[in-house]
């Protein structure tokens, strides 16, 4: 079933005399409980794509349906509904609270909704239970991520949105990331749309777009995704 439906998406940028074209006519389809990818060169409009179907950024000419919804119709109220019960993100930089343990960065998620995941299950889940009362300057970047995972994870969302989240890792962390995002979509069935350079991580996605210039230059669609051993890193 889908669960996005985008036609005619354009989206641009103005500043004083100057408009600049960010997404030109993207349409695209994203099932329910896909791994999806979306890749292409810096300023091809990959994170701004991500934006918009995360509701981070509202202002754009088109039609998206989101479970069958008007997403383009929807109120400020709405859409801050959406972004705090269906929606997570996890970021290349971590945004980690520093004067807040792992425990506690994790628990910033949970105040977001009314689902109530144990915290200990989850950094459990992502192999932090014995670091849950260090502090971000205590912990190594992979550990950073893993918590900003274990925040997003932790609200029980329904897709999770994730803008180069292996950029700032080394490869055994990076590997460790990517296998996690893995078995919350195979495990829980969480939708993950993630923005990455990384060319072999398309290997492992159920849907891969590429874009350029603004545009969807190629859709591929696999019913056979590579595990993560299968890759090269």
């Amino acid at each position: 079933m889908s669960l996005f439906q985008v036609n005619g998406l354009n989206k641009k940028y103005v500043s004083g005399e100057v408009t600049t074209p960010v997404l030109k006519n993207v349409k695209l389809e994203i099932e329910k409980g896909e791994f999806v990818t979306i890749l292409g060169p810096s300023g091809s409009g990959k994170t701004t794509l991500l934006n918009v179907l995360s509701g981070l950024d509202h202002e754009y000419s088109g039609e998206i349906q989101y479970n069958e919804q008007n997403f383009s119709k929807l109120t400020e109220k709405q859409l801050g509904e959406y972004r705090r019960q269906d929606v997570s993100l996890v970021f290349q930089q971590y945004y980690l609270l520093p004067t807040l343990t792992v425990h506690e960065n994790t628990q910033v998620g949970k105040y977001l909704t009314s689902e109530q995941l144990s915290i200990s299950t989850i950094l459990e889940q992502v192999g932090l239970l014995e670091h849950k009362d260090k502090y971000p300057n205590q912990l190594s970047g992979g550990q950073k991520q893993r918590t900003a995972i274990a925040r997003a994870i932790v609200k029980s969302p329904k897709i999770i949105f994730c803008d180069e989240p292996t950029g700032a890792l080394d490869i055994e962390n990076s590997k460790m990331v990517i296998q996690l995002l893995l078995e919350l979509n195979k495990k829980n069935g969480v939708t993950i749309i993630m923005v990455t350079h990384h060319e072999a991580f398309s290997l492992l996605a159920n849907r891969v777009i590429r874009m350029k210039d603004g545009k969807i230059e190629e859709v591929n669609i696999t019913t056979s995704p590579l595990s993560i051993d299968e890759i090269e890193w």
